[in-house]
């Protein structure tokens, strides 16, 4: 079977807070709101569900609130190979290097088109938790993930001409989902009209530069 590469982020295991604010999880997974057991069983399944034992996963932070003893017991039951980008709530889980195949602040990512199929050139993706105004290698072509939104800049980011999106469980794009590098790159291919990133990319910079 085809392994598979995912993106992710925002899933706060055992996190009972995120229960009321992200209220819309318990209509997704049908449990009661108050009820971070069921939460965690849903999200589970879900992930492995969709992730299989040899896929790639990118989490790009507040993977969950908890001990890292129980962040450790977490790891075992969900599938892939998982890299941790961190967040603002990953205090347990920032020392487990050996539980992950690597925890880092930010990550840039360059998915080669010889490598899958479905590119039609490279693709160049820098991973952070927040979502940022400026990135490495913006201007000509790299996109940008984030995460810590919870689908709140889903707006801010479709209007900007800025290839930026939240990966977050919450966001537009995720659906209460995790994403593939497949449909993230049809996503930001269809943000940038069809063109090839760099050339979508030096394009934009250049109205914005005119309009100083």
């Amino acid at each position: 079977m085809e392994t598979k590469v995912w993106f992710t982020a925002d899933t706060h295991f055992s996190h009972k807070n995120i229960l009321k604010h992200c209220p819309k999880r318990a209509e997704a997974g049908n449990y009661d709101i108050d009820d971070v057991v069921a939460h965690d069983k849903w999200l589970i399944d879900k992930w492995n569900s969709t992730i299989g034992k040899k896929d790639t996963v990118y989490i790009l932070g507040d993977f969950a609130f908890c001990s890292a003893d129980e962040v450790r017991k977490l790891m075992g039951r969900l599938k892939g190979n998982k890299f941790l980008i961190l967040g603002n709530h990953d205090k347990s889980s920032e020392h487990l290097e050996g539980y992950f195949k690597q925890i880092t602040q930010q990550k840039l990512i360059n998915f080669k088109k010889d490598n899958y199929d479905f590119l039609e050139e490279d693709f160049l993706v820098f991973c952070c938790h927040y979502a940022m105004v400026v990135w490495p290698q913006k201007h000509y072509g790299c996109v940008q993930c984030h995460g810590h939104s919870h689908g709140n800049l889903d707006s801010y980011n479709d209007d900007s001409t800025d290839l930026r999106v939240d990966v977050g469980l919450d966001s537009k794009l995720a659906d209460f989902g995790f994403i593939s590098l497949e449909d993230l790159y049809r996503f930001f291919k269809n943000k940038a009209e069809g063109k090839m990133f760099r050339e979508y990319a030096i394009e934009k910079k250049e109205q914005r530069e005119m309009l100083i």
